[in-house]
């Protein structure tokens, strides 16, 4: 993802310059494309800036604050070339149009992962995050209050969908960040201007000097870093786990599949952050079931589970802590680990679930 998105400010750089000086590397555009596609969908976002760009070229005038300047039939033609080209490089990846197809395969058919993700969810104004992007509307009213300077109609169409996709979905805050960031530094002027003769090369250097010794002193050491893995990982439920030779029918919790890969890779996983391949085989809706106890023993029972790992004090904890066919035979502060109590037994209902001798 942040490699697509340093491929988003390359296409960025390259329009503002061709707004500016109406000349431009635009070659550079389809093989980065072809770049792109193979390092993340947000290519896709790309082609809407690109498209959105081209577009707002085709008409010319002046509405309030809001001007626009039409391509000359030259300028036009080059874009036409280099967006035609550009889709064509799209194809030049290892699966063909399904890459092309990806990001609308998202859209169409993946509403289990983007309604259940966190990344997807629209932005809460009550946390740290929603209060960041609070700051940067603000931002761009006074920007738009402050000063002077005409928007351009590529700038507001740009600003208006990165609006609502930041603000639909948590994961394109980058996106807007990167449309805005130079709009708004473009109208509000923070520092006075340059000038050389007040340069101090001197006190430059110890201040880049004190921020380097700062980042290194405050790098995290190799004991810090396992420190915090230990804190939101199940290191020592693995390590139960191995010591007694539990590798199979094991449900797990969905954020700590890809962990469990790297760290104990002989314990055949449940579920892991590929969402997508598990939507289309309907996992990630049974996960869903059974960690919101919808469906818990049912299709705990339909997998043939027989060992569940869990995060305590969870709703699926809580149930299978005070069924009669599971019982816990770890639990530390990160992870509870059950056991089916007999190999075949079914729990198809909440009846087995009671209070505890």
């Amino acid at each position: 993802l942040l490699f697509g998105w340093l491929c988003m400010c390359t296409l960025l750089l390259i329009l503002q310059r061709f707004t500016l000086t109406r000349t431009a590397p635009l070659w550079i555009i389809p093989p980065l494309f072809c770049l792109w596609i193979n390092l993340h969908g947000s290519w896709l976002f790309g082609l809407i800036v690109l498209g959105v760009f081209i577009l707002s070229g085709l008409v010319e005038g002046e509405w309030g604050i809001i001007a626009a300047r039409r391509f000359t039939r030259a300028e036009l033609g080059k874009l036409l070339a280099v967006a035609i080209a550009t889709v064509g490089a799209l194809f030049v990846n290892p699966f063909g149009y399904r890459l092309v197809w990806y990001p609308f395969d998202l859209l169409f058919r993946q509403q289990a992962n983007i309604n259940n993700i966190d990344e997807w969810r629209s932005v809460d104004f009550h946390d740290p995050r929603g209060k960041i992007v609070m700051v940067l509307l603000l931002a761009i009213l006074a920007s738009g209050l402050i000063s002077r300077r005409q928007w351009q109609l590529h700038e507001v169409l740009l600003g208006t969908f990165a609006l609502y996709s930041s603000l639909t979905y948590l994961r394109m805050q980058f996106f807007a960040a990167l449309i805005f960031a130079p709009l708004i530094a473009a109208r509000i002027t923070l520092f006075p201007p340059y000038e050389p003769r007040k340069e101090k090369p001197m006190l430059n250097a110890v201040i880049i000097l004190g921020v380097i010794v700062a980042m290194i002193l405050r790098f995290p050491s190799e004991a810090q870093l396992q420190a915090k893995i230990r804190e939101k990982f199940p290191e020592k439920a693995l390590a139960f786990m191995h010591d007694h030779g539990i590798r199979e029918y094991v449900f797990n919790e969905y954020l700590w599949g890809g962990y469990i890969i790297w760290h104990s890779p002989e314990i055949k996983t449940f579920i892991d952050g590929r969402a997508d391949i598990f939507v289309y085989k309907g996992v990630f809706n049974d996960y869903l079931e059974i960690v919101r106890v919808e469906k818990s023993f049912e299709l705990l029972d339909r997998y043939g589970i027989q060992y569940a790992l869990l995060m305590p004090n969870n709703p699926a904890d809580y149930v299978l802590a005070h069924s009669l066919c599971w019982r816990r035979i770890y639990k530390d502060e990160v992870a509870a680990l059950y056991q089916r109590n007999r190999a075949g037994q079914t729990c198809t209902s909440f009846e087995n679930v009671g209070p505890r001798n």
